[in-house]
């Protein structure tokens, strides 16, 4: 046996033992920061604020960790976020602009402060040209057989 069909023959053994022990990757083994922002647009698109204007002007990620549950994988990144609202958000919350009890049930939560405590992403009242720190947001991917599951419901 030739010197280069052997080792081609190793490289094929190991790659298929390294497989089957889930303990091989080449691309994505991991989910990154831009799987992270694409499921903050998805939810963020999906929230009480995307019929405003914006635009993510900052994205960084701070950490990530795996960890090992009973019967799955979890991949968790904390990023802070930036958003900026050209025309600004939530102006009927804005107490200078007339606020009222009646425009609180006219939009629901929106200016809860609540709502603020139990929503990672609750904006409140920004105005125009302003924008919206988040901090430490959390992001959880699940491993499958098809990649990382986000909490958008998307495989990356």
């Amino acid at each position: 046996m030739k010197t280069g069909s052997m080792i081609a023959a190793f490289v094929f053994a190991v790659l298929v033992a390294c497989k089957s022990a889930n303990a091989f990757c080449l691309f994505a083994c991991t989910p990154t920061e831009a799987n992270a922002r694409s499921v903050f647009e998805h939810q963020f698109l999906r929230s009480l604020y995307h019929n405003e204007k914006y635009s993510i002007s900052s994205f960084q990620k701070v950490s990530e960790r795996e960890q090992k549950v009973p019967q799955a994988v979890v991949y968790t990144i904390f990023a802070n976020v930036t958003v900026v609202f050209p025309e600004g958000a939530n102006r009927l919350c804005n107490r200078e602009e007339g606020f009222s009890f009646e425009k609180l049930q006219a939009i629901g939560n929106e200016c809860n402060s609540v709502m603020a405590m139990t929503n990672p992403t609750f904006v409140g009242y920004v105005a125009p040209g302003g924008s919206k720190t988040f901090n430490n947001l959390r992001f959880d991917f699940l491993k499958t057989d098809k990649g990382w599951r986000g909490m958008d419901g998307a495989t990356y």
